[in-house]
């Protein structure tokens, strides 16, 4: 891994957002998805699918994304959150949102300081991003941007920038995501350089995808193509037809009457399951198997993108976020939606605040 080698001089100046911005004013930018190419995967674990056509063209309620593809000369990107400074010294302010324990970067909401950068020779896309912790944050936000890349982009790419210390599951997502897009050029996959906290570098050409979802709005070829990342299992090991997300291991909105909620609903039929630890192949072929996906807001739900063409969802919501996400992606999928919204304590951010979701109208949405 590259680190810096105390270059005199940090970077770093007045924050800018680019939705102020004509994105043509700060560096080449196509804002217009090239042709999807024919990924080299087999589609999801053995069924149909969507397909690529399918989710390009379907008519959406929400409409989609605007997404953009900058090439910057001699910007500076650090950390694993890829915060970007232009060659002027602006700071997009962009690239700051969901970043998380990086010390490393100074800013005080109207300015950012960033580490001494080391140059890097080449042209280098970034999948850095915030939330590198976070399913959702890693494949929405952050590995979906791959599907913005055309021919152009892949032949003239030299690596990939990529965070380090990635989750087992994240980082067999990223493999097959590269050679999935690499492979569809007949490219071998790139070299990757592995960015840290207090990374900071300055390629000579930096290109940046931004936005394949932003506040739960998505791009379809973004969806398409992480779908296509689930393996093909001709004969699938047995899963259940309903399953319950149990978010009992999380250090975050802990839902209060969990224990009765698992209880009732086994006794439905509806066996509760935890993904942590579990891998990328065994959480899409739970989802991919279910008929029905019950489950507390939370990143999991992510996996929604193995799901199939008519799949119930009912996801218990808290009052005090009310983050409509996944109602999004379902609608997207083709998933059918319901909510169940349940009492936060007002005593605690709403990302973190436990709470409570009434039992009775959690088996009410039942099918």
């Amino acid at each position: 891994m590259i680190r810096p080698h105390g270059l005199p001089g940090p970077v770093g100046g007045k924050l800018v957002r680019i939705a102020a911005l004509e994105p043509t004013a700060i560096a080449e930018h196509r804002s217009v998805p090239l042709p999807m190419p024919p990924y080299n995967s087999l589609g999801p674990i053995g069924l149909a699918g969507l397909g690529a056509a399918g989710l390009s063209d379907m008519p959406r309620p929400h409409g989609e994304t605007q997404s953009h593809l900058f090439t910057f000369e001699r910007a500076v990107i650090a950390t694993r959150c890829g915060i970007v400074a232009l060659a002027d010294g602006r700071v997009l302010a962009d690239t700051l949102d969901h970043r998380h324990n990086d010390d490393a970067v100074q800013t005080d909401g109207a300015s950012a300081t960033l580490p001494p950068a080391q140059p890097v020779a080449g042209t280098w896309l970034s999948l850095l991003l915030g939330g590198v912790g976070n399913w959702y944050h890693v494949a929405l936000m952050n590995l979906g941007r791959l599907a913005l890349l055309g021919r152009d982009e892949v032949t003239r790419i030299d690596g990939v920038l990529v965070p380090d210390g990635l989750a087992p599951a994240f980082a067999t997502l990223l493999e097959r995501g590269l050679d999935a897009v690499w492979g569809a050029y007949d490219r071998p996959r790139p070299r990757l350089i592995a960015v840290g906290p207090a990374t900071s570098l300055r390629p000579e050409r930096l290109i940046l995808p931004l936005n394949v979802a932003e506040t739960g709005y998505y791009l379809g070829r973004s969806l398409a193509l992480l779908r296509s990342l689930a393996p093909r299992i001709t004969e699938p090991p047995p899963m259940p037809a309903a399953i319950y997300i149990d978010r009992g291991d999380s250090t975050t909105r802990r839902l209060t009457n969990e224990a009765a909620i698992v209880q009732t609903l086994a006794g439905r039929g509806i066996t509760p399951v935890r993904l942590t630890g579990l891998d990328l192949d065994t959480q899409a072929l739970l989802f991919a198997s279910a008929q029905l996906i019950v489950a507390p807001h939370g990143a999991g739900l992510t996996n929604l993108i193995f799901a199939r063409p008519g799949t119930m969802v009912i996801e218990l919501m808290p009052d005090r976020l009310a983050n409509w996400c996944y109602r999004r992606l379902s609608a997207m999928l083709r998933l059918r939606y319901e909510a169940v919204i349940g009492r936060a304590e007002a005593t605690a951010p709403p990302g973190e605040a436990a709470w409570t979701v009434p039992l009775d109208q959690v088996l009410a949405a039942l099918p």
